[in-house]
C-alpha cells in the first residue's frame, strides 16, 4: 500500500529560522509512523482518493515544548485533517478544505 500526502504550505509561526528543517523533519517522521501504523491495522482504505485540500487552522503549541513534541503535535493535528476527510462523518458534513 502506498500513501502520498503532500504538504504546500505549512506556516510556522514563531519557530526560529535556524529550527525549521528539523522540525519539518520531525513531522515528516511522525507522519510517516502514523500512515504505517494506520495502513498496518487496515484503518487506512486500500483505494486512491485525493481528499483535495485540507486546512487544520491553527495549532497551538506549548512554549519551551522540544522540536520532537512540537513536530509531534503538528502531524497528528495534520493525521486528523487527513483521515477526517478520508472518512468523512455520516450524514453528508460538509468538506474540510482550504
Amino acid at each position: 500500500m502506498k500513501i502520498e500526502l503532500e504538504i504546500e504550505r505549512l506556516v510556522l509561526r514563531g519557530v526560529p529560522v535556524a529550527d525549521r528543517e528539523a522540525l519539518m523533519a520531525v513531522v515528516r517522521g511522525e507522519l510517516e509512523r502514523l500512515a504505517a501504523d494506520h495502513a498496518a491495522r487496515g484503518v487506512v482504505a486500500d483505494t486512491s482518493r485525493d481528499v483535495g485540500a485540507i486546512d487544520v487552522g491553527s495549532i497551538p503549541l506549548r512554549p519551551g515544548a522540544s522540536l520532537q513534541q512540537t513536530g509531534g503535535h503538528i502531524a497528528r493535528a495534520v493525521w486528523r485533517g487527513v483521515m477526517s476527510a478520508h472518512h468523512p462523518p455520516a450524514g453528508g458534513g460538509p468538506e474540510r478544505s482550504a
